[in-house]
């Protein structure tokens, strides 16, 4: 029976430098999902221009995915479950958000996730060293940064090196009927109409950034 990974994407609307996704495209088949969780702190309070950021991100790494990706909205939790169940998922894997309410969260996820039998893994997508990676003499945090840097982060065994991926064409479009779909909330609002004016300057997606770093070395 072939192997069947989830791939959460949550901050890291990218496919390059991504261990979720390298790990996930193991699998035989795997299933790209992001979720606008109005749960959480940071979509129930997000803004119209960092909507209008979001969502064109999210058109950009769906065109990296063949059109691939499926985009539903709702409880985090409970969507991760259902899907899991309804597609014998094996494993999950999603990159690490360090917020009180998204920790809080994935440890949730992880514990119902690995008492049915199924392996849920995160990873370190953004960070040179993580917060439980650098302590001072005593256990604890630094709390000002010179000494976090010169005795922690200069002391501190370096960070991996960027990973590559080349992407296979084993993603799996899935059923969104049971859920809200929120691709295209900017194009039918027309209230926002007055962001049509971000594209003249800024151009959301990896490749773009890609292209905005290189121009600026």
């Amino acid at each position: 029976m072939a192997c069947t990974s989830l791939i959460w994407f949550r901050k890291d609307l990218r496919i390059n430098d991504n261990e979720a996704l390298l790990k996930a495209c193991k699998s035989e088949i795997v299933i790209p999902l992001f979720i606008f969780d109005k749960n959480l702190i940071e979509y129930n309070d997000i803004g119209e221009a960092s909507h209008w950021w979001l969502e064109n991100s999210l058109e950009e790494l769906n065109k990296q995915l063949g059109n691939k990706l499926n985009i539903l909205s709702g409880n985090s939790y409970e969507i991760l479950l259902s899907l899991a169940k309804k597609y014998n998922v094996n494993k999950v894997h999603w990159n690490r958000c360090y917020e009180s309410d998204r920790i809080e969260l994935d440890t949730k996820i992880k514990k119902s996730l690995n008492s049915q039998d199924i392996v849920a893994k995160s990873y370190n997508s953004s960070l040179l060293w993580e917060p439980w990676t650098i302590s001072n003499k005593t256990g604890g945090f630094y709390k000002v940064f010179t000494p976090y840097f010169k005795n922690g982060c200069m002391l501190a065994s370096s960070p991996r090196k960027p990973l590559s991926l080349e992407i296979k064409k084993n993603f799996k479009k899935i059923d969104v009927e049971d859920y809200s779909y929120i691709f295209k909330y900017l194009k039918t609002n027309k209230s926002l109409s007055w962001s049509k004016k971000f594209s003249d300057f800024w151009k959301p997606g990896e490749r773009s950034a890609k292209l905005a770093l290189e121009t600026f070395l």
